[in-house]
């Protein structure tokens, strides 16, 4: 089977028109990055905190296509005017290989002065083969209060705080 990939199937969406932050920490998850099909690595668009800014957060990468013997990496990035980066970023996970639901804490109380996030990703392969690596993911915010409940998995899938 060949898979053909198109230019339009392999870029993340370029604005954030559909992205919305909840006023409300408890409101359903926000998109960080909104189903996403990607074969190289690179960065999502700029988001804007608004009532989320200083607050500990939960980040969810949903990873639901992969090609065998491939891995994606997430990290998200702070930025205090939606330009500047830094050269670290704030939070990332370590690669992942399989689809599932991932968690990371991100505590921006710590962050004051970051009123933005955008989510970057690397891909790589196992093998030097000359193999289409593919992954369909999604990444969201959500409001948390983990340091009243104790600390949330990071990395490991899915868990209960």
């Amino acid at each position: 089977m060949h898979l053909f990939l198109t230019k339009a199937m392999t870029e993340c969406p370029p604005n954030t028109s559909s992205v919305t932050i909840a006023r409300d920490a408890s409101e359903a998850p926000n998109y960080l990055l909104a189903n996403c099909l990607v074969s190289a690595d690179g960065f999502g668009p700029p988001i804007a905190l608004g009532p989320l800014e200083a607050q500990p957060l939960v980040i969810r990468l949903q990873i639901d296509h992969t090609v065998q013997h491939k891995s994606l990496s997430i990290s998200v990035w702070g930025s205090a005017d939606g330009a500047e980066w830094g050269d670290r970023p704030l939070a990332a996970l370590p690669p992942k290989t399989y689809c599932g639901d991932y968690l990371m804490r991100l505590d921006l109380s710590q962050h004051p002065e970051v009123r933005y996030l955008r989510v970057g990703w690397k891909t790589s392969s196992w093998h030097q083969t000359n193999a289409v690596t593919l992954f369909g993911f999604s990444v969201f915010l959500e409001g948390s209060d983990f340091r009243r409940r104790g600390a949330v998995s990071v990395g490991a899938g899915v868990s209960a705080a």
